[in-house]
């Protein structure tokens, strides 16, 4: 015995596909959902005057600036079904793998849909999807300024730990220099 209201509930839901219901599993929402959630993104760079290079068909290259990680590029892609969000975060790191990842797993756990990956050459990235049913403006923001929190707050502690060997013969070789005025550079 079916419940009430089920055959009337299956029945209105059949009538909204593309009307607002989501569509079946692995088709691309309706034109009108994309193209709504372009012009929230459209919106908010414009409005917000946000740094950015549209480069066609629903995707931007953004510029965000922070105040550890002075050039944050975000590529911002509105496609059939979600908006991805992807930023090179740093290079691969040189040592310290294990302690790198726990310590951005840690970090990412309290972060708005956004996700460190790497890609094949171990560089790091920081992505994200957001349906685009839930585009808007106001979400584009936020999870940009999730992104640039993120991403600023981690980089310096991140390469700190991935490049100690290298920072630290940095630090050493900026020593030897600044003991002995007049000599040349070694090496």
């Amino acid at each position: 015995m079916a419940q009430p209201g089920v055959t009337a509930m299956a029945t209105r839901r059949e009538g909204m596909v593309g009307a607002g219901a989501p569509p079946e599993p692995g088709r691309p929402e309706p034109e009108a959902v994309q193209a709504a959630a372009r012009g929230a993104v459209a919106s908010f760079l414009e409005e917000e005057g946000v740094s950015a290079e549209a480069i066609g068909d629903g995707r931007w290259f953004v510029r965000l600036a922070g105040e550890r990680k002075l050039g944050i590029g975000v590529h911002l892609v509105v496609g059939d079904r979600t908006m991805r969000v992807e930023s090179f975060f740093m290079r691969a790191p040189e040592e310290q793998h294990a302690r790198l990842y726990h310590d951005l797993l840690l970090r990412q756990a309290s972060s708005y849909v956004l996700r460190f990956t790497l890609d094949e050459n171990d560089d790091l990235f920081l992505v994200g999807q957001v349906p685009l049913r839930a585009v808007t403006p106001d979400e584009v923001d936020r999870v940009l300024g999730s992104l640039l929190e993120l991403a600023d707050g981690a980089y310096l502690p991140s390469v700190e730990t991935g490049f100690a060997s290298s920072i630290a013969a940095e630090r050493a070789w900026r020593a030897r220099l600044t003991a002995e005025p007049g000599q040349p550079p070694p090496g």
